[in-house]
């Protein structure tokens, strides 16, 4: 329990109280990760790179695939290379 007026740790600040209270929380996941899995994905799924483009917030035309896609996924190569 936290004593009143204070702010319960852990909750927003990426620390743990307790027993964990060395540990401190951190994501894999930024601002630049998340783009990339979104490009990667929608460029998978077939969406127009010029729409991928406007959902990532880039205005050059192929800016976004070329810098943050994966590419396609393994199975769509295999698919590419056996019709």
């Amino acid at each position: 329990m936290h004593r009143s007026g204070e702010a319960a740790q852990g909750v927003n600040d990426g620390t743990f109280s307790g027993k964990y209270a060395d540990c401190k929380w951190q994501s894999n996941v930024d601002f630049h990760s998340f783009r990339r899995w979104f490009t990667t994905k929608a460029e998978q799924a077939g969406q127009l790179p010029h729409i991928i483009d406007a959902v990532a917030g880039h205005q050059r035309p192929g800016e976004t695939l070329g810098r943050y896609s994966q590419g396609p996924s393994v199975a769509q190569m295999r698919r590419a290379l056996n019709p």
